[in-house]
């Protein structure tokens, strides 16, 4: 058992696992979605730390420049013309061949993104089928983390993301205002992912909130569904360490912040931006347990 304080504010909320179980359920390859400073590289530590799991860390974003120009882009199994001819060069093309190859040869292997979620049907047409990890972060905490570092704001939150928003969004603010591109972005991937994309796909949502305060369930929760697992003592150990006041640093970045800390980030955002953000994102906010009905 793992014994993290009571936070006030930081509410559970229930998902649902949807899982279709074949004979070559352990075969498909699992990939990690999230948007950017949601905690996807903590999790993929966490994922990474068992001892029958192999995740690779955005083999697309970090290998593949295409992937970080054209983020929040959504791609059919045949992606946009200008796209497909870069996607066709014989040096990508055997790059894609390996990692498909990798994520086939062996059963419990994924990968965690952080800029592929409009591109499940291409992904799909690429490695089919894939089991998928959704781990979400409140809106107003990942925009406090985003405005932490403006030097890397249109890094994460690009001016030229606003072209595939619907046209009615205020996009010349949103060109000046990183708070407010922050939440229309974080809205519209989460409001396609949510009601679009994962509606009829197997899927784990996970809060981030939920893992760091109640990583008993939701550790128990995710690797049943990555494979019929149960956590180990490394991914207990890790939980246990992240909250002792004695604790010391690990090697990733990603464990460094205290998780009360993580988990308080909504008030480091000052009362006329939390209402930006809660207005732009209202709906999928309350959706996800982070807003009361």
């Amino acid at each position: 058992m793992i014994h993290t304080p009571r936070l006030n504010g930081v509410k559970p909320v229930k998902t649902r696992i949807s899982v279709t179980r074949t004979v070559g359920h352990l075969a498909v390859p699992f990939c990690l979605l999230s948007h950017h400073r949601s905690g996807s590289n903590f999790l993929n530590e966490l994922i990474r730390s068992h001892s029958l799991l192999s995740s690779l860390k955005e083999p697309f974003a970090q290998h593949l420049s295409l992937f970080a120009e054209c983020d929040i882009e959504r791609w059919e199994a045949q992606p946009p013309p200008e796209r497909a001819a870069w996607l066709a060069d014989p040096f990508v093309q055997a790059y894609l061949n390996d990692l498909r190859g990798w994520l086939l040869a062996a059963p419990r292997r994924g990968f965690k993104e952080t800029r592929l979620a409009e591109k499940l049907v291409w992904l799909e047409a690429l490695v089919s089928p894939v089991r998928l990890i959704l781990l979400v972060r409140d809106p107003r905490a990942v925009t406090v983390s985003i405005l932490r570092r403006p030097h890397l704001i249109d890094y994460w939150i690009p001016v030229s993301q606003l072209a595939h928003l619907p046209p009615s969004t205020f996009r010349d603010r949103a060109e000046h205002d990183p708070v407010y591109r922050s939440a229309l972005i974080w809205a519209h991937r989460h409001r396609q992912l949510l009601l679009e994309e994962l509606r009829t796909r197997p899927m784990l949502l996970v809060r981030l909130e939920d893992l760091l305060a109640g990583p008993d369930m939701t550790l128990t929760r995710l690797f049943s569904f990555l494979g019929d697992l149960q956590p180990e003592p490394a991914q207990i150990t890790l939980m246990k360490d992240l909250w002792s006041p004695a604790r010391h640093y690990t090697a990733s970045y990603s464990l460094r912040r205290r998780p009360q800390d993580v988990l308080h980030d909504c008030r480091g955002l000052p009362v006329h931006d939390r209402r930006t953000v809660e207005r732009v994102c209202g709906d999928v906010m309350t959706h996800l347990g982070y807003l009361e009905t």
